[in-house]
């Protein structure tokens, strides 16, 4: 009699195991492959609605964008499946979108020097965004340590891209070069060569000099710093209109 009842239960549990099974698993399985959508026509229709209504539908969306000045911003100009055909829930439609605005891909500018960073940023017709600097004891100095958008990705044209800049290896004196009676590209590199910066620039006139000669520096040079400093100038130019005009420029 204790076997019989002790079947019974086994067989009841089963059963309601079964209905459970059924009524979770199996069946809502087979009730979603039986359930068909018909993929709309969404060619022609701005992307956002189309976007919202295909979410809404039960669609997953895959877009991609194509340069077409002359139709509408965010336009829908093809897509695949194509409408009228039944698929099941959840099926991906790919959608092709337009765009007036150009995209390029970001070229891989780490190891290059500034020279060569900038050509080819150019030649991409992107911008050259902040250039900021810091010292490496691996990479040489003057060279691409990293930048500030991924290589390989898809911008619009006309992007700007931060670079930073190694200065080389750390200096733990840095020595004021003598950079007077040189022009003011030349103070500047010199500047960068050892490490510093070229601070303020004051203007003086002097017929008799070159113009934008340094004529004096605010570290006498050979003067031993313990940190990169600036180093302000003065330099020369051929009349007082000149530093007004200069003092125009660095204003605007």
């Amino acid at each position: 009699m204790a076997k019989l009842i002790r079947l019974i239960f086994v067989l009841f549990f089963l059963w309601i195991g079964l209905i459970l099974l059924l009524d979770n698993i199996v069946m809502p399985h087979f009730v979603d492959r039986r359930t068909t959508l018909t993929i709309p026509d969404y060619k022609d229709l701005h992307a956002k609605p189309v976007l919202m209504n295909a979410v809404k539908m039960g669609f997953t969306i895959e877009d991609t964008t194509i340069f077409l000045p002359n139709l509408p911003e965010s336009t829908v100009v093809d897509q695949f499946p194509p409408p009228g055909l039944k698929v099941r829930k959840g099926k991906k439609i790919l959608l092709k979108i337009s765009t007036q605005q150009e995209f390029t891909i970001v070229p891989n500018l780490i190891g290059k020097n500034i020279r060569s960073a900038e050509i080819l940023i150019k030649r991409l017709l992107l911008q050259i965004g902040e250039m900021d600097t810091v010292w490496s004891d691996s990479i040489p100095r003057g060279l691409v340590i990293s930048q500030s958008v991924e290589p390989d990705s898809s911008v619009q044209k006309h992007s700007a891209i931060d670079l930073t800049i190694s200065r080389g290896q750390w200096i733990s004196n840095f020595i004021v070069p003598d950079i007077r009676g040189d022009g003011i590209q030349t103070a500047e590199k010199k500047m960068e060569s050892s490490g510093l910066i070229l601070g303020r620039i004051s203007y003086f006139p002097d017929a008799e000099l070159m113009p934008y000669t340094v004529m004096s520096q605010s570290y006498p040079p050979g003067t031993e710093l313990a940190f990169p400093d600036s180093v302000d100038v003065t330099v020369s130019v051929e009349s007082i209109n000149d530093i007004h005009n200069q003092r125009k420029r660095r204003n605007q």
